[in-house]
């Protein structure tokens, strides 16, 4: 799961992954894009 893998990277990685994240989100299954949500929101 991606969360595990994000929780594993310092906040600059955090950041970097996020910012691609949202430029690519509309890549991502909506199970995963809620998901993703959720965690970035916790930030």
């Amino acid at each position: 799961m991606k969360i595990d893998y994000l929780q594993k990277l310092d906040i600059f990685e955090q950041l970097d992954y996020f910012t691609s994240y949202l430029e690519n989100r509309k890549n991502y299954p909506p199970d995963e894009q809620k998901l993703l949500d959720q965690y970035f929101e916790g930030l």
